[in-house]
């Protein structure tokens, strides 16, 4: 054991006894806490050590030093969402068991199938072999015969949400353990209704980082923990089949909801340095540059990206709708005088 390892053994003991300010967790679970790190910690290691250290670290003091924990009487409530279309079965199988692995939360983990028969008795499968915990995480299936694209497929089971709290993973996507708490605790702790964590493009085959445009990790629009009553206030997903997380969260921001971004990894995208991947989100067509990288201890390739037209003109297409809906809304919120 080297020098690093032993010092991320002191951080997941900080961790876990922080945890016991949360007065739902007590000494059994934290030391179910402690092995559940280790062991997801120790199989992935080369992502823990150079992208998700700072999340502990963020995880760590929101616990301790935030006033944010007083809002919390009982073990809150996630739902995560995630679609499948055409899943990579072993990849729909980590996606799954990442998020019954977070800790100190309710996860409610809702799979929506898009259109294939094959994928919703894979995840029956899978699911057959990965039993419930009591409260603490449940999953459900539900099953479109038709294929309507991601924006659609989301939209079936965000439906169905009844916990206070949303997030979503695609099914080649997984989290790490602490990501859902994380995000919660700094919603809570900065009075949001969203907050846009970091993530990172992976390579799930090799353990190892994706260069994304010259980055290692990402904030934004495709890692967030929003308030579920953001659907009714705002809408669901457009109906699209690929950016609808983005458009999703454009809107938010253009209809001025505050949300803050962090750059701490608890999400890692699945992606590959080769031509030939394609993800739910047909993200093949944006990549500019792809490039393999052999026998680097963390690195297997860099993708570049680019803005591509059609990307462009989904985005004004939706700057335009907002704002048709800011005029249409002040028109009926402010009539004309016509008494005079």
């Amino acid at each position: 054991m080297d020098s690093d390892q032993i010092e991320h053994l002191q951080r997941i003991q900080r961790c876990c006894d922080a945890l016991s300010r949360l007065p739902w967790v007590n000494t059994g679970e934290q030391s179910e806490v402690a092995t559940h790190l280790l062991d997801f910690d120790a199989e992935n290691w080369t992502l823990v050590k150079y992208l998700s250290l700072p999340l502990y670290e963020e995880v760590t003091r929101l616990l301790l030093n935030s006033n944010c924990i007083s809002e919390l009487s009982e073990r809150p409530g996630i739902s995560v969402i995630i679609p499948v279309h055409n899943a990579n079965p072993a990849l729909l199988r980590k996606a799954i068991t990442s998020s019954r692995s977070q800790v100190a939360v309710n996860i409610d983990c809702k799979i929506s199938i898009d259109g294939r028969l094959e994928d919703y008795e894979t995840t029956e499968s899978i699911l057959s072999t990965i039993p419930s915990i009591a409260e603490r995480w449940q999953a459900s299936i539900t099953y479109d015969k038709q294929n309507k694209g991601v924006g659609m497929c989301r939209n079936q089971a965000l439906r169905k949400v009844t916990s206070q709290y949303f997030t979503c993973l695609d099914a080649d996507d997984f989290y790490h353990p602490l990501r859902c708490l994380h995000s919660l605790l700094l919603l809570l702790d900065r009075g949001l209704d969203r907050v846009n964590t970091g993530y990172s493009r992976v390579s799930a085959r090799y353990a190892k980082i994706i260069l994304l445009n010259g980055s290692t990790f990402w904030s934004g629009n495709n890692s967030f923990l929003a308030r579920t009553d953001l659907l009714r206030r705002y809408g669901y997903f457009a109906d699209l089949r690929y950016h609808e997380d983005t458009e999703y969260m454009n809107r938010l921001a253009h209809f001025g909801v505050p949300m803050m971004n962090s750059a701490a990894v608890g999400h890692y995208q699945h992606y590959e340095a080769d031509w030939d991947y394609e993800s739910l989100s047909t993200s093949t067509h944006t990549r500019r540059e792809v490039h393999t990288i052999e026998n680097h201890p963390y690195l297997a390739g860099s993708v570049i990206t680019e803005m591509t037209e059609d990307r462009q003109r989904l985005e004004r297409q939706f700057t335009e709708i907002y704002q048709s809906i800011i005029g249409d809304s002040m028109g009926r919120a402010f009539p004309p005088d016509l008494s005079s």
